[in-house]
């Protein structure tokens, strides 16, 4: 790690080598070879903790498209302007989206 980067977990020399950069994370593609970075966009990281959405998904929800794609974007709501260049009417997008996945899975069971 250079010495300016700071870990996710907070320190400045760690084993894991995820760190915060400007526009997102940036971590190793493979943990083999540090020297190979893949940014990550800072509207799937959160801002506290800075677990990526995906990782959540992969815990709570690994087997279940609909719920899992539900959560994404329930995660990133209001976090990336693609609908007008607004975050307010992204956030109403996505939060749509995620009803629809949601919808999606209900009508599997016929609900």
């Amino acid at each position: 790690m250079r010495e300016d980067d700071e870990c996710v977990c907070g320190c400045k020399d760690c084993v894991c080598r995820v760190t915060v950069k400007y526009s997102g994370v940036k971590k190793p593609i493979n943990k083999n070879v540090m020297t190979d970075f893949k940014e990550i966009p800072n509207y799937y990281v959160g801002t506290t903790y800075k677990y990526e959405a995906r990782k959540v998904i992969e815990d709570f929800q690994p087997d279940n498209y609909n719920v899992a794609t539900a959560l994404t974007y329930l995660l990133r709501a209001g976090k990336k302007p693609y609908v007008n260049e607004s975050y307010e009417d992204s956030k109403c997008a996505d939060i749509q989206k995620a009803i629809n996945h949601l919808q999606f899975e209900l009508d599997r069971y016929d609900l």
